[in-house]
């Protein structure tokens, strides 16, 4: 008899086929105190076909022993959860999820709510989520202040409460089944956050990425997102490149990319018609739609049905480019974007409210501020008074720049047609 024979008799010696056979057996392969089945006399009844085990076990140690005993098939009365964080399970058990020694796959696809572990710092994971397939909702700060907890599987959930996640230590996000979203500030402070995979065609609550400093990816497309409520990015440093907002059936609010990393911003909208760039009341976030994105150079709002732009507007952005669209008749606003010094109007009238007057000085526009205008209407604005019939400050739109046309190149804008 080898010795692995040897081993195993003597543990079918000490035990039936139950659970704890089933935990030591695991445990020997565990310590390469049992070798693969070529060692091992199949004639042995013990250890082929069906063999079924009278208690619970953990699905890994079945597989565990499959792998070296693959003439062997068990069956267990059930199996139980191997969780990574014993804490979570701790704090299940505590709320009477199990039978007060684990938690069984069966039972978990039971259970339609989970307990609260708001401010919790000692979770650290909770990817066995998926093995409770009805809860399918995150409750109001159910893991709010989890710093500690940096893996969660959130693949089946469809709804999200107010302050779900905020200020966890969470690293990724997989929202692709979400729904529904209740309230606000859902990952607000989320500062670990690196990425997050968002279903298309989603709302994005107020703040509900807010001051997630390191979120790179959002796993989607930008233009495909659905209404983008305000603060929804906002102070999300690390989101970079260019970036095209698609608002044809959807709305936008305020702050939306407030202190982003944004390159170049294009926003299409056929659903704001005025005060698009500005509110008149409320914190210096919301004052504006596009507010201190410090790597921005291009503004570009030509697919928008935008008629008057008021407000605060455009503040402490550092784009040297604002596109207009043709509907833009009325510009009166103290756009606060003193780096400003391109404005491209593709509309063949002279918008009211604009002119070189104190109303635009918050443009800082000296002897570099250049309006780019339709070739057919250049010399009737070249004799306007509003233009105190310079040259000086117009430029016909057919010259713009090649440094302009190649950032639209790469973002697939044809910029012949601004």
């Amino acid at each position: 008899m080898s010795k692995t024979i040897r081993i195993i008799q003597n543990l079918l010696d000490e035990h039936d086929i139950n659970a704890s056979f089933i935990n030591k057996l695991y445990n020997m392969i565990n310590r390469k105190e049992i070798y693969n089945e070529e060692t091992i006399n199949l004639d042995n009844s013990n250890f082929i076909g069906d063999t079924y085990v009278n208690g619970y076990t953990y699905r890994e140690y079945i597989n565990k022993i499959n792998e070296y005993f693959k003439q062997l098939h068990i069956y267990p009365l059930g199996t139980y959860i191997k969780f990574e964080d014993s804490v979570i399970e701790q704090i299940l058990l505590n709320a009477g999820i199990g039978d007060g020694i684990g938690i069984t796959e069966d039972l978990a696809a039971e259970v339609t709510s989970l307990p609260s572990f708001t401010d919790n710092t000692n979770i650290t994971s909770f990817n066995e989520l998926h093995y409770f397939t009805k809860v399918k909702t995150i409750t109001a700060n159910q893991f709010k202040g989890c710093t500690n907890l940096t893996s969660i599987d959130l693949s089946n959930i469809t709804t999200l409460y107010e302050n779900a996640f905020q200020s966890s230590g969470i690293t990724h996000a997989d929202l692709s089944n979400l729904k529904t979203i209740y309230g606000n500030e859902q990952f607000k402070n989320c500062t670990s956050l690196i990425d997050i995979v968002y279903p298309s065609n989603t709302y994005v609550s107020n703040g509900m990425f807010y001051g997630c400093t390191n979120l790179t990816s959002i796993g989607v497309d930008w233009s495909l997102l659905g209404y983008l409520d305000a603060r929804a990015f906002a102070h999300c440093q690390s989101l970079t490149g260019d970036i095209i907002l698609n608002y044809k059936d959807t709305k936008y609010y305020g702050g939306t990319l407030c202190d982003t990393g944004f390159t170049n911003i294009k926003i299409i909208s056929n659903t704001i018609s005025t005060d698009f760039l500005g509110y008149s009341s409320g914190a210096i976030e919301y004052n504006a739609h596009i507010v201190n994105v410090p790597n921005c150079n291009i503004i570009d709002l030509t697919e928008c049905s935008i008629k008057d732009i008021v407000g605060v507007g455009i503040k402490d952005t550092k784009a040297t480019w604002l596109l207009l669209p043709p509907s833009a008749n009325k510009i009166n606003a103290h756009l606060s974007c003193p780096s400003v010094d391109n404005i491209v109007i593709s509309t063949t009238e002279i918008p009211s409210g604009l002119s070189r007057d104190p109303t635009w000085y918050e443009w800082n526009d000296g002897p570099g501020m250049l309006y780019w205008v339709p070739d057919s209407v250049y010399n009737s604005w070249l004799t306007s008074a509003k233009f105190n019939n310079s040259t000086t400050h117009l430029r016909m739109m057919s010259q713009l720049p090649q440094n302009i046309k190649n950032i639209y190149a790469n973002i697939n804008i044809d910029c012949n047609n601004l």
